[in-house]
């Protein structure tokens, strides 16, 4: 079953529930800059643990907003509980793990 990728981006909350009381805004961005003020195109979504905010790209396919959410959701939960998930194990978790869990049906039904 192909999910419907529009419609989950439509079920993206604007603040997301993390743990008991933790919550982290989601917030959709038109670019990433560095420090200097520089667009940085690398970047397709981020999680700030001292803001609690995920930030996505707003230009990216309703597809790819939906997996970098949930990419971003991963890093805040290993933020939180300094769990320590690389970069490489959050993709891994990502690409492996809920790609196929989104195409099953069983999220977001």
């Amino acid at each position: 079953m192909t999910p419907n990728w529009r419609k989950l981006v439509k079920r993206i909350p604007s603040k997301v529930q993390i743990a008991r009381k933790l919550f982290y805004d989601v917030v959709w961005v038109s670019e990433f800059r560095d420090n200097n003020g520089v667009i940085n195109e690398s970047y397709v979504g981020l999680c700030d643990k001292n803001k609690r905010i995920i930030y996505i790209l707003n230009t990216l396919s309703n597809k790819e907003k939906v997996l970098t959410y949930l990419h971003e959701l991963i890093h805040a939960f290993s933020d939180e509980n300094d769990i320590g998930i690389t970069e490489r194990q959050v993709g891994l978790i990502e690409k492996k793990c809920l790609t196929f869990v989104i195409k099953s049906g069983n999220i977001f039904t």
